[in-house]
């Protein structure tokens, strides 16, 4: 599976044509684990949004609506400043 990914041409460079690379790469991607993304439960939102302080907390207050409720892409809630919210 890991020759068939990086099979790909990148830069002009065939990496099929390096069997000692695609070994090496094999050896070191073994037991490779992805991290798990931690999620909150609707409780856990509910409870943060109701209790914290706004004084502290307000534009992560602002962050997650707008994550959840907003329709927001991942890149598009990543680049969001403060400038581009109306009141």
């Amino acid at each position: 599976m890991v020759k068939s990914c990086l099979i790909i041409i990148y830069d002009n460079i065939d990496i099929s044509k390096f069997p000692k690379l695609i070994a090496f790469l094999k050896r070191t991607g073994d037991g490779y684990q992805a991290k798990k993304s931690k999620i909150l439960a609707k409780s856990e939102i509910d409870r943060f949004l109701s209790s914290a302080d706004d004084k502290e907390f307000l534009m992560i207050k602002v962050g997650l609506i707008l994550g959840i409720a907003g329709a927001c892409r991942t890149d598009e809630l990543v680049n969001l400043t403060v400038d581009d919210i109306e009141m």
